[in-house]
């Protein structure tokens, strides 16, 4: 894909650091662009087929997707947005980059045309990234469990129930995608972060504490043998 491309003199920080999904062909062009997102502040993971950008969005949870239409056509993200495991596409920001051609057809309201210009594309996503957690605000709902972002707070059939913050964000990834199967090493990622040396048992330890917590009707968390674990 032909690119213009501007270095970035001053990197700025995010408060959050966003984890961004940046499907784009061409190697070399990809890891310039994904290098210079880093020093903007952005968590990057680089996808250069539609293989790579299905197998990313199974492994792990992205804040912001930014799509070429070169490789992910809009009606084949649709229909992987569809399927069960890939649920939590429905709700993430999408950034498209496309050329001039297909901008009207998109019909989405974050498009960066191409050429590609670095300082707009950073925007785009951080723009992007600000929206989903405005839209954060909105309580998560998963049969008789009701997750309130904005106040930390877990409610089971109209009551509100007693959660550690830990076990709140436990709760809240596997609510993020209801039945799809969470790795230990997911969910430690999630909640602690990358690198953190914390051992996988302990997330054992507090899915245990969680269904405590939860018990009865609300207590929907499925455990697979030798995957993970799962609500609903």
């Amino acid at each position: 894909m032909p690119a213009t491309l501007s270095v970035l003199e001053k990197p700025s920080t995010l408060i959050n650091i966003a984890r961004v999904l940046l499907t784009q062909s061409g190697g070399d062009v990809a890891r310039f662009v994904a290098e210079n997102m880093a020093l903007e502040g952005f968590d990057v993971a680089v996808a250069n087929s539609l293989v790579d950008f299905q197998d990313a969005i199974t492994l792990r949870r992205f804040d912001v997707l930014v799509l070429d239409d070169d490789i992910v056509r809009p009606a084949e993200f649709e229909r992987i947005a569809q399927k069960a495991r890939a649920s939590a596409l429905r709700t993430t920001p999408v950034v498209w980059i496309a050329s001039s051609d297909n901008i009207e057809a998109l019909q989405s309201p974050t498009v960066v045309k191409k050429p590609l210009l670095l300082s707009e594309l950073c925007g785009a996503v951080r723009r992007a990234a600000w929206a989903r957690t405005q839209n954060a605000k909105d309580a998560i709902v998963v049969g008789e469990i009701v997750i309130e972002p904005w106040s930390f707070r877990v409610k089971c059939a109209g009551k509100v129930v007693d959660v550690t913050l830990t076990e709140f964000k436990l709760l809240s990834v596997l609510a993020s995608s209801p039945g799809r199967v969470f790795s230990r090493a997911e969910l430690l990622e999630e909640i602690w972060g990358p690198g953190a040396n914390i051992e996988l048992e302990t997330i054992n330890q507090h899915v245990v504490r969680l269904r405590r917590a939860l018990k009865g009707a609300c207590n929907a968390i499925r455990t697979v043998r030798a995957a993970g674990y799962a609500l609903g």
